[in-house]
């Protein structure tokens, strides 16, 4: 996948291939993202400390999402028209500077935080989330550097590596804060994401159509030379935000998308800010056990989600989609149903299993079906799709606030209702796919050709 040789020998001006922007994306995504549970693995110490109800706890914990969420909606069809790399390196710092401003906070106030905090932690916890952005800006530059039909692979590989960062952070938190107390462990987190963004920003070029039109060659010489060099995927002229934007919204079949990632990427992401709570307050489980557990959940969907991504290239993203759904809706039974913490473990890895071959068929599917406006897509399923999982986790805590210990059991009640709520969405996708597969037949029987019946399966 990398520049050819003689591209090279030719002496375009042109920086980075394929295989090493991937990897700086990657870094610096699973960086970016890591904010995203900065408060969760910790919530019942800062419930605590802070004097807040539960529901409150669970906005600090889901703060974080929300302003990613959002950003991303503008970054997806900004990535079409701007300097992916200088849209992530404005994010990472973002995020770095709501970091410190974290580890300020806590520091300043220890050893005993005042409930005064919380409103600082929340601002500083909503642009720490800025962060969380970083994943759709680098789907769409990785989108550019790879052809369509290693989508699936490429993509899942990102999503794995960039949601690897959470799990991790929550089993280190806890015996962090044990250690080095608050601000000394934020403050570390900080300079994990300085130094993350120092390298990505060397390293982290956009795709050659970019740089060629960067050093001033014509859109139609600058998308010559891109695809003589392999490039497949180009922005839609004259790309702005706007119209990336409104060329993605007008298309019924983002919003499937929208819908589905919401209950893959969204209930993930709701399930790593809760399950530290649920393992503590049900079951009595030290916050270090409860973020190792909770890390488990994050790794096992990690792993599924870099394999999904072939699987999906090969199955079909709406094969893969259905297969998710069933699941994650099976696995929230054993919780729900408090079947003991050996079947509710189970259960657990089930559920992440299903929320990552959602997650990794989604992105598989947004090329195909709206290869048209990718930014704007990417946006809008990446931004509301991310914003479920701020949405959901108040949902979640309103069970034990109003039933008690029994409603942490119950919340888990959601998840099945989620996921049986998303199969239209799915069966709409299926359809599309076959209308496409009619089309495609009628026009090649029109050219003289025979059609390909697997057409069907590679647009699924």
């Amino acid at each position: 996948n990398d520049a050819p040789a003689s591209a090279r020998r030719d002496g375009l001006p042109l920086q980075g291939t394929p295989s090493s922007v991937l990897v700086a994306v990657a870094f610096a995504c699973c960086l970016g993202t890591s904010p995203a549970v900065m408060f969760g693995p910790i919530l019942p110490v800062l419930k605590a400390k802070l004097c807040l109800g539960l529901v409150e706890a669970a906005l600090l914990g889901a703060c974080p999402g929300l302003l990613g969420s959002l950003l991303r909606l503008v970054a997806g069809p900004l990535a079409d028209s701007m300097d992916q790399r200088r849209m992530l390196t404005a994010l990472m710092a973002l995020a770095s500077l709501g970091m410190l401003g974290v580890a300020v906070v806590m520091g300043s106030l220890e050893p005993g935080l005042a409930p005064h905090a919380y409103w600082a932690l929340l601002c500083m916890g909503l642009l720490a989330g800025c962060g969380c952005a970083t994943f759709i800006v680098g789907t769409t530059q990785v989108s550019y550097w790879y052809p369509v039909a290693s989508q699936g692979g490429t993509l899942g590989l990102l999503g794995s590596v960039a949601s690897l960062s959470p799990p991790l952070m929550a089993h280190l938190l806890p015996r962090s804060l044990a250690l080095f107390g608050f601000f000394r462990s934020y403050a570390m987190w900080t300079a994990m994401l300085v130094v993350g963004t120092l390298m990505y920003n060397a390293s982290g070029h956009s795709a050659w159509f970019f740089q060629l039109q960067g050093r001033g060659l014509t859109r139609e010489k600058a998308r010559l030379q891109a695809t003589a060099l392999g490039q497949e995927l180009f922005p839609p002229e004259a790309a702005d935000a706007m119209k990336s934007f409104r060329t993605a919204a007008s298309s019924g079949q983002t919003w499937a998308l929208v819908g589905l990632y919401a209950s893959g990427l969204g209930g993930q992401m709701t399930l790593l800010g809760w399950l530290p709570t649920f393992w503590h307050e049900a079951h009595g489980l030290t916050l270090e056990a409860a973020g190792t557990l909770t890390a488990a959940f994050g790794i096992t969907a990690c792993l599924v989600r870099a394999s999904a991504g072939p699987a999906s290239d090969r199955l079909g993203g709406v094969a893969l989609t259905t297969i998710g759904l069933a699941l994650a809706a099976a696995g929230a039974c054993p919780m729900f149903l408090s079947c003991g913490i050996v079947a509710e473990v189970a259960g657990q890895e089930i559920m992440a299993v299903g929320t990552a071959a959602i997650s990794a068929a989604v992105f598989k599917l947004v090329p195909q079906h709206v290869p048209q406006s990718l930014g704007g897509a990417f946006g809008l399923v990446a931004g509301l799709g991310a914003f479920g999982g701020f949405a959901l986790l108040p949902v979640v805590a309103c069970f034990p606030h109003a039933l008690g210990r029994p409603g942490y059991a119950m919340s888990f009640a959601v998840f099945p209702a989620l996921m049986f709520a998303a199969l239209p969405l799915v069966a709409a996708l299926w359809l599309a796919d076959r209308r496409q597969t009619k089309e495609g037949d009628r026009a090649s029987v029109a050219h003289g050709e025979e059609p390909d019946d697997s057409i069907a399966l590679l647009r699924c």
